[in-house]
C-alpha cells in the first residue's frame, strides 16, 4: 500500500511538471537565477584576442615644451594594435583582466623653449605617444532577469546589470626629438617624459541578450587619484558593443572604446587627452 501511495504521488509530480507552461518554466528559471547560483556550479573561463584601432586625441606638456594639440604633433593618426580580455565567473560574481596600447609617431615643426630669453623656436622633430592601461575590475550580478518566453521556455530577452570595482594601471610616455639642428643658436634639446601610476575605478556593466544570438554591453569606468608623490590622474572610460554568438564556446564582438585620461606631474608633464577608436576580436568561452 505504501508504494501505491508513494507512485501515486509520483505520478502527479510529473503531470504537474509537464503541464507548466513555458512561461511557468521561465519564471522559475528566472528566480533560480535570483536566488544565485549552487555550490557546484563550475567557473566559467573567456578569453578575448582583439585588433583595435585607435587614436590619441588632446593635448601634451613636456618641461620646455608649450602645451600643444596631439594632432599638430602628427601624431593622432589611428593605429592598428593589439589588444586582450580574460575573465573568470562563477554564480554571481566576476574578474577580467583588459589590456590596451596606444603608440602613434608623427613629425612636425615643433615649438621648443631654450631658456626665458630665447624664448620658443620651431625646430624639425620626431614625436611620439604612448599610453597603456591594463584594467582589472571585479564585478558582482545584482539584476538579472528573462523576459517574453518562447513556446519552448526559452527566453528572447534576457537583462543583467552588474556593478564593479577595479584598479587600473596607466603607462603614459611622449617625446619630441629634433631632426634637424638649428642655424643659430644652442642645440634643440631632446625632450622626454614619462608617468606610471595605479588608479582606483568604479563602473557598472549593462547586457542584454536577444534570442541567446547577439549580446549588446554597455560598460562604464570612472577613475582616479589625488596627488600621491607628485603626480594625480582622473579618467573616464565608456566602452559599447555587440557579441554575436556564434557557437556555444565562441562570440565575435567589436565595439567602440573612448579612454579619457588627464595625468599631472608636478607640472613636468601634462596629459589632457583621449584615446578612441573600434576593436574587434574573437572571445572565446567554457
Amino acid at each position: 500500500m505504501i508504494r501505491s501511495a508513494a507512485a501515486a504521488i509520483l505520478g502527479l509530480s510529473l503531470t504537474h511538471a509537464a503541464a507548466q507552461s513555458p512561461a511557468s518554466q521561465a519564471d522559475s528559471l528566472t528566480r533560480a537565477i535570483d536566488e544565485g547560483a549552487s555550490p557546484s556550479e563550475p567557473i566559467r573561463l573567456e578569453a578575448s584576442a582583439r585588433l583595435a584601432y585607435f587614436s590619441p586625441a588632446g593635448a601634451i606638456e613636456l618641461r620646455g615644451s608649450r602645451r600643444i594639440p596631439v594632432e599638430f604633433l602628427n601624431a593622432d593618426e589611428p593605429r592598428l594594435r593589439p589588444a586582450w580580455r580574460v575573465a573568470a565567473a562563477k554564480g554571481r560574481w566576476g574578474l577580467e583582466a583588459s589590456g590596451q596600447s596606444t603608440r602613434t609617431v608623427g613629425r612636425t615643426p615643433f615649438a621648443f623653449a631654450q631658456t626665458p630669453q630665447a624664448g620658443f623656436r620651431r625646430i624639425p622633430s620626431r614625436n611620439e605617444f604612448q599610453l597603456d592601461t591594463i584594467d582589472l575590475r571585479l564585478s558582482r550580478t545584482v539584476y538579472e532577469h528573462l523576459f517574453d518566453a518562447d513556446d519552448a521556455g526559452s527566453a528572447v530577452i534576457a537583462v543583467r546589470l552588474a556593478p564593479r570595482v577595479g584598479l587600473r594601471y596607466v603607462d603614459f610616455r611622449a617625446s619630441f626629438e629634433p631632426t634637424q639642428t638649428p642655424s643659430s643658436g644652442p642645440p634643440a634639446p631632446f625632450l622626454e617624459d614619462s608617468v606610471t601610476l595605479i588608479e582606483p575605478t568604479v563602473g557598472i556593466l549593462g547586457e542584454m541578450t536577444f534570442a541567446k544570438a547577439v549580446t549588446m554591453e554597455l560598460g562604464i569606468d570612472l577613475g582616479g587619484r589625488p596627488d600621491i608623490g607628485g603626480i594625480s590622474s582622473s579618467s573616464g572610460n565608456i566602452e559599447y558593443g555587440f557579441r554575436f554568438h556564434l557557437s556555444p564556446n565562441l562570440d565575435l564582438e567589436a565595439a567602440y572604446r573612448l579612454l579619457i585620461q588627464d595625468l599631472e606631474d608636478e607640472g613636468n608633464l601634462l596629459l589632457d587627452g583621449s584615446t578612441a577608436g573600434l576593436f574587434i576580436g574573437l572571445r572565446f568561452r567554457t
